[in-house]
This record gives C-alpha cells, structure tokens and sequence, in this order.
C-alpha cells in the first residue's frame, strides 16, 4: 500500500482516537507517523538483502518488488514482531499505540496483497520462521 493511504488510514483512527479519549495532539501525530515508520523494515531489508545504500536504490528495488508485489521478510510487519509488541502492551501503554497501527498498517498491506495475488499464501514470508528455513 502506498504511503497516502497508510498516513490517511492512521489520521483516521487518531482523531476518532482524540475525539473518544481526548488524547494530546503530540501522541496523534505519534500514531499517525507509526503508520509509516513501520516500512523502516523494508529499508532493512534493502540493506541486509542486496547491500543497497541510497535512497535512488532502495527506490529502485522497493519498485521492482511492489510490480509484483513480492513479500518479503520485513521485521516490524513479522507476526513475532507484533506478539512481542503485544506483550510489551500489556505493561506500557505506549505499545498499545504501536500494536494498533501496526495493525492498520499491516491490515491495508494484506489487502493490497490480496487484491493483487488473489490469496494470502505470500504473507508467511514475513515471519521470522519461516525467513529462518533454510529450505525456502
């Protein structure tokens, strides 16, 4: 999903956030920006995978994957990622705010995907297990 559509999705549920919690305006910026730091993974990858630095080539390679869209191992989107996330929720706040837009975030990639690929089978590549098999 491209970026628009992740900072729209997460400007959505922050003011329906600031609206029923009356949250400050510095923790909805927060949680709208999540919505995008979230694809910090993918520059991750870029540099672990093909040893890319440079914004002109992790562009080129973010829009040879995205023709197919083509998922790979991208940490933060990792169903481990957000368990932990998720635990980390249960002690501080702050990391209910994380989990909930990683949530959005990764819903709205999951739909993109599905749109394309008409299946979800893609998505397993973003697990920690599954990266780790050698067999794959």
């Amino acid at each position: 999903m491209h970026t628009i559509f992740h900072l729209l999705a997460n400007s959505l549920v922050a003011a329906l956030l600031g609206f029923f919690f009356d949250f400050r305006l510095g923790i909805l910026i927060f949680f709208v920006l999540l919505g995008v730091l979230i694809d910090v993974d993918h520059i991750l990858y870029f540099i672990v995978k093909y040893r890319a630095w440079g914004i002109k080539k992790w562009l080129s390679i973010s829009a040879m994957l995205r023709k197919k869209m083509q998922a790979k191992f991208y940490v933060f989107h990792s169903p481990e990622f957000n368990a932990l996330v998720a635990a980390g929720s249960l002690y501080k706040s702050i990391f209910l705010l994380v989990l909930l837009s990683n949530i959005i975030h990764i819903s709205l990639d999951i739909a993109d995907h599905y749109r394309y690929h008409k299946n979800f089978s893609g998505l397993k590549k973003w697990s920690v297990f599954y990266s780790l098999n050698p067999a794959d």
